[in-house]
Formats: structure tokens, sequence, C-alpha cells
């Protein structure tokens, strides 16, 4: 008698959402005290000092150490904004799973649940860095939104709820503005955005460029942030990489004399080589007034070695064609780039980052593959399949922008298109289930696509000379 209710029980636990909740609660517990109270980065360490000091500057988003202030006074240290942040993110996909189980998709729901628990996205949520803060906001405004249609309104809470999520969302990184749009869309022009992408993408273009300069001016007048000089950083990035890919220091005007060419000071990896190498020439033009305007003439001059310049950023940001290890290769010298020693983390994070389902350049096949298939007519107006386009939009959006706006590469920036596309992937099971029992052609150039760039990319970890990193 008992053998023969098993499986009626184990199917009733399956299906409960007190299971699915339960689920949540056990691994956010688990995933605070993995690493309490966080692993602090040197740039979080930037921000601990201006919660100590109440000087603020917006290099490092305010929005985030204005936070970290207010909870200072329960304890000192990185526990207050971990722990928040580690709040926000399992909030998110248990709220998010929670919706799919009250959609009669429970097993949706415990999978929603499962992609929160993902190895690589607990290896980065333990640090206390601004991207969590971002993908733990944005997820937790979708979970909200499908809260809302299911409810049929908005309730005061919620509305309260979801502005605070979408300000701190979109002030805790500076590219967060070509994220954002897309929930704003989702959120008060759901109707503009069922004409399709095109309209959705020159909504997005026109909110985002009017967001660049609101984000500044609430970083400064409304947080109380000084200039930090973030720009100033990105303009000579630029310019350091466009006079090494032309060979013209010309483009420097002034400095042109005083450029140390045997120092080997760019890597299109990160702007930090610029300092450790070149520190004497880079706070002299950092620090010059003419940078904007060496900036934007060397642009006009040499178009080419600008492109050039960003899409070996922007390759080295996603760890497309790149060696292993090639960020901590980076800040090696060109004539002694021998691999510096790598914590375990380090090690682990550099062999995930390949796995197919893990790899950012993967993901964004996806993410696009995945859009294109549930973006069809026929279901533009299920309400599950609205929020997986709009989580996937600002996912492709915040990435594109790291074509222009970045000066580094670090697997954290792609936090918010991995758990965007994983969990919209997950929404989307129905639809991928039928096309594949089709064998619809989308499907099968998509999952080429991805088996290709990862081939490629295993391709590179054996085969690229590390000099491509070092220069």
């Amino acid at each position: 008698m008992m053998t023969d209710q098993a499986p009626l029980l184990w199917y009733s636990l399956v299906r409960s959402r007190w299971t699915l909740i339960a689920l949540g609660v056990v691994l956010m517990l688990a995933n605070i005290l993995y690493r309490y109270p966080g692993e602090l980065k040197f740039d979080a360490l930037i921000q601990y000092w201006q919660v100590t000091s109440g000087v603020y500057n917006d290099y490092h988003p305010p929005v985030m150490t204005r936070f970290w202030s207010l909870l200072h006074p329960i304890a000192d240290g990185t526990a207050p904004i971990y722990v928040a942040h580690l709040l926000m993110y399992w909030f998110a996909f248990i709220l998010l799973g929670y919706e799919l189980h009250r959609r009669a998709r429970p097993i949706s729901g415990l999978f929603v649940i499962a992609v929160g628990a993902t190895p690589l996205f607990i290896m980065m949520n333990i640090v206390v860095i601004s991207d969590v803060g971002l993908a733990s906001a944005f997820l937790a405004v979708i979970g909200l939104w499908l809260r809302v249609q299911r409810r049929g309104g908005w309730s005061v809470d919620t509305v309260i709820l979801v502005s605070l999520l979408l300000f701190y969302g979109t002030l805790i990184r500076a590219n967060a503005v070509f994220a954002v749009p897309p929930l704003l869309l989702l959120i008060f022009g759901r109707r503009l955005t069922i004409r399709g992408l095109p309209t959705t993408l020159a909504l997005s273009a026109v909110i985002a460029v009017l967001l660049i300069p609101t984000s500044s001016f609430v970083n400064r007048v409304v947080l109380g942030a000084s200039p930090g000089g973030a720009i100033g950083t990105l303009q000579f990035f630029d310019v350091m990489g466009i006079v090494r890919l032309s060979g013209d220091r010309s483009v420097l005007r002034d400095f042109a004399g005083q450029y140390p060419a045997d120092r080997h000071c760019y890597s299109p990896v990160m702007h930090d080589t610029l300092g450790v190498r070149c520190k004497q020439f880079t706070e002299m033009v950092r620090s010059s007034p003419e940078l904007p305007s060496i900036w934007i003439g060397s642009i006009k001059r040499h178009p080419v070695s600008y492109l050039e310049h960003r899409l070996l950023n922007l390759n080295s940001a996603f760890f497309f064609y790149v060696p292993p290890f090639h960020v901590a290769l980076a800040h090696a010298d060109r004539d002694n780039a021998k691999p510096p020693y790598l914590s375990n983390k380090g090690w682990i994070l550099d062999t995930l980052r390949s796995i197919p389902i893990l790899s950012a350049a993967s993901i964004i096949v996806l993410a696009v593959g995945l859009y294109l298939m549930i973006g069809g007519a026929e279901y533009r107006n299920q309400i599950e399949l609205v929020a997986a386009r709009a989580m996937l939009t600002s996912a492709i959006l915040y990435s594109a922008a790291f074509a222009v706006v970045n000066v580094a590469s670090e697997q954290r920036y792609s936090l918010w298109l991995l758990m965007a596309t994983m969990t919209s992937t997950v929404i989307a099971a129905p639809v991928l289930r039928k096309r594949l029992v089709a064998r619809d052609p989308t499907l099968i150039v998509v999952a080429c696509l991805i088996v290709g760039v990862n081939a490629v990319e295993e391709y590179a970890r054996w085969t690229v000379d590390t000099s491509l990193t070092a220069f």
C-alpha cells in the first residue's frame, strides 16, 4: 500500500508551491553562509572607503555605495551589502519560479530555482560586485510584473518595490541604461512592443539616450557623488588603443613626444595596464583638459583602428577567441608573459566559461535565436513569453553596449546575459519542445551555431598566442 502511494506522494510534493519556496530558501541560506561575509574585490574596497568616509564619487556606482552606507550601521564590513544582494538575488528566482508554478508549470518553477543555483552564478554572487545587484534587481522586476499580470492590477507596495528595483538596477552600472528600456517598455508600453523587434529596439535606443544624462544628473545631484573620471578612463583607453593599432602617435598632439613606446602600455583586455606600466604618462594625459578633443580627433582620423580596438576589447570581455587565463596574462610584461599564479577559484571560473551553456558568446547566440523563436505573432500575447522577450532584449542590448562602453574584461559582466537567457529558456521550454519535435530549422541552426562558437573558443584556448592579450 505504501509502495503504491509513494509515486503519488512524490508527485504531490513536487507540485507543491511550498516545496519550491522551501527549496529556494534553503539554497539562499546555503549561498549566504557559503562565503559569509562575502569576498571583497578592489572596486568594493574603494566603495567601502567611501561608505566609511562619507566622500562619494561616481567612478564606482554611487547608488550601491549609498545603499551600503544605509546598511552600514547594522554591521561593519561587507556583510550587510553581501546579504542584501543575495536576498535580492534569491527573492527574484523564488518569485519567478513561484509565478510559473501558479501558471500550472511547477516543474518549470523548480528549474528556475535550479538556474539560480548554477555554480558559475554562485561563484559570482559571493563577491561584492555591482553586477549581482543589477541582474537581481532586473530579474525581480520581471517576477513582479508577472505577479501583477496574474493578479490583474498594480498595488501600491508593488509600484514602490518595482520603482526602487528599477532605480537601483539602472544606476548600479553605467551601461545599465541600455538594459532597462525593454523593462520600462514591458511595464508602460507593452502594446508598442507587440509590433516587433525593430520597434522595441528603436524605442529602447531613444530611452537609453535620454537616460544617459539623466543618470549622470541623479548620481551627482541626487546621490551627491563628485565626478570620478570614468569617462576620461574610457577616452584614454580608446586613444591608447588607436595609437597602438594605427602606429600614429601624432593623435596625442602635445603628448606625442612623451609617449613611452618601449613600455607596451596598452592591452585590449583592460585599461589597468596603462596605469601599471605607464603610470606617469597615464596620469599626465588623463588629467589634461585636452583629452576629450584628443579622443574625438583620434577616432575621426583612424576609425578603422578604433573599430579594431573596440572589437578586440569586446572579444576579450566575452572570453571568445582568447587563450586560457588571458586576463591574468594581460598584467604580465610582453617579454615575460608567463601564466601567473591563479587561485583554485580562478582556475574553475576559467574552465566553466568554456562550457557551451555558460559561455558568454554561446549564450548571445542562444539569446538571439530564442528571441526569434518566441517572437512570432502567435506568441506575442502569451504573458510568460512577453516577459521572456523583454528579458532577452534587455540582456542583448546590455551586452551590445560593451562594444563601445567598456574598459576591462571580467566574467561578471555577462551575469545578466546568462541569467536572463537561462531563465527565458526555461520559460520558453514548451515552445522549444514543439519546435524540437517538428525539427524546426531555426532551432537546428541555433544549436549548430552554439556548437560552432564553442568549438572556436576551445580552438583558441589551445592555439592563440598569449601575446594577443599582452601586446
